[in-house]
């Protein structure tokens, strides 16, 4: 079914104009294409006590026929795409009844050959289309470009039925792989500096995947990523369509976190980060706790997300290890809730922010001095940061400094970009190497620089190494390190 939106004046033209040739062909058409079903289905149409004029029960007989679904997909793309002047005569045609900009909407949309027409006229266009086949075909033409459907028939002989039927079952593999679609699951609500820098990765990194799925990203905020670190590696399916971006300390959960990490962070196929990561303490400008002389002597609020995240970490570390006389407000969704609770007043700071996100979120505060950053936690100083104090610098004690080494070494993860356990090794091989060309990818960097995303980026490799360092740490550093961090 299709359903068309006119205005007045057109829709009294279009009565008045005489069925085009297009019309004509759509309709024979698929009249053909149901004679061709019931000549070859006879037994099920007896069966059901169907006539070839009982349309609605035909389509219910079809799906439980189960049909070869790449077949007929590919059908329908050779048939409404492939046939160059198809396009042109429906362009012909929509192009008496539309205006540039126009908003249409196509309704019962099925391949996209109207869609894919009005388009190219310069409207604004609403695709609706309930089979989840066709929306998948849809969702392919929308990130590919609607005019970069091109498919060749020139070597099928018209009338070689063997050839065409080896073309369109070959087609309709290609393009189940090609709908197929990648999910990157982010920890963080939209907005934020990690959401920011999925959704950059996530428009690049299909083209150096097999098939170039559609890469789309999903927010899973709460809990400091332990909630989508745990669905990612205990649900989410292992086929390789499904890749999660987390909080760099989710991998240290196990180790020095507390009881909701169901995982093995070892087991993660670790795909790359986009950046080793320095981070600050922020503060609130206009609070009387600037420096780090303040921070240790007076009472003040910060932000946190939840148990395992950077700011929970931080804050719980710079409290129970350095005595720094903060009080954690904790269960923010994500960064842009915890940036809006600063401007508010409600709390005065963020024990842990990464610089990268604060600086292209929230450049105004910085060139503005509308916060101050009395510290890094990082174990080397950032370029950027020259004047600001490390953290190290204040350690009193060899304890002090085994603590802050195991739980800042997080600072290399950066940005990780991990997969479930499980996935077949020619498609880890495959993500890896994506994330891999991802990296490199000038139109990926161009991009990353536009919105103010560093890139520095550390390989699957590189991550498993660390991690097996880290999980390497005597066990008495391990229990103080989380004796201080959790209270556990």
């Amino acid at each position: 079914m299709g359903l068309y939106v006119y205005r007045r004046d057109t829709l009294l033209k279009l009565a008045d104009t005489p069925a085009a040739p297009v019309e004509l062909e759509e309709s024979l058409e698929q009249l053909r294409a149901l004679a061709e079903a019931l000549a070859k289905n006879k037994a099920a149409l007896r069966e059901a006590r169907l006539t070839r004029e009982d349309l609605e029960a035909l389509s219910e007989v079809l799906q439980k026929m189960a049909l070869d679904r790449a077949f007929g997909l590919a059908r329908s793309l050779a048939i409404y795409h492939a046939i160059p002047f198809r396009q042109r005569r429906i362009r012909r045609m929509y192009r008496e009844f539309v205006r540039d900009g126009d908003l249409v909407f196509d309704v019962g949309a099925h391949v996209g050959n109207r869609t894919r027409a009005l388009v190219a006229l310069g409207c604004r266009v609403v695709a609706v289309e309930p089979q989840p086949d066709f929306a998948r075909i849809l969702q392919v033409l929308d990130a590919y470009g609607y005019d970069g459907v091109s498919l060749d028939l020139e070597n099928v002989p018209p009338k070689d039925r063997m050839a065409l039927s080896a073309f369109v079952s070959d087609l309709g593999r290609k393009i189940h792989a090609r709908g197929k679609t990648l999910t990157i699951s982010c920890h963080t609500g939209p907005g934020g500096g990690y959401d920011t820098y999925a959704r950059i990765v996530a428009r690049h990194m299909g083209k150096h995947i097999p098939g170039n799925p559609q890469v789309v990203v999903q927010n899973a905020p709460g809990a400091g990523s332990m909630r989508a670190a745990n669905t990612l590696y205990n649900v989410a399916p292992k086929d390789g369509t499904a890749i999660g971006m987390f909080g760099r300390g989710i991998a240290l959960e196990p180790l020095i976190g507390t009881s909701p990490a169901q995982f093995e962070a070892q087991k993660f196929l670790w795909l790359g980060s986009g950046t080793e990561e320095a981070a600050v303490v922020v503060l609130w400008a206009s609070k009387d706790v600037r420096t780090w002389a303040d921070m240790t002597s007076k009472p003040f609020t910060v932000g946190g997300e939840g148990t395992g995240s950077d700011p929970d970490v931080y804050a719980l570390m710079l409290k129970n290890v350095f005595g720094v006389k903060l009080k954690l407000v904790s269960g923010y969704p994500g960064t842009a809730e915890m940036a809006l609770a600063m401007e508010r007043g409600e709390v005065d700071g963020r024990a842990s922010w990464s610089w990268s996100s604060l600086k292209s979120f929230k450049p105004d505060w910085i060139s503005g001095n509308k916060v101050a950053l009395p510290v890094q936690l990082n174990l080397t100083k950032s370029p950027d940061l020259p004047d600001v104090p490390l953290i190290g610098d204040f350690a009193t004690s060899e304890r002090q400094k085994q603590i802050m080494k195991l739980v800042i070494s997080r600072q290399t993860m950066g940005r990780p970009f991990m997969a479930p356990p499980g996935v077949p090794a020619d498609r880890a091989a495959a993500l890896r190497k994506a994330f891999d060309a991802t990296m490199k990818d000038p139109e990926f960097l161009a991009e990353a620089k536009l919105r103010g995303q560093e890139v520095n980026p550390v390989t699957g490799e590189t991550l498993d190494k660390l991690l097996a360092e880290l999980y390497a740490t005597p066990k008495d550093v391990i229990a103080e390190t989380k004796a201080a961090i959790t209270g556990n």
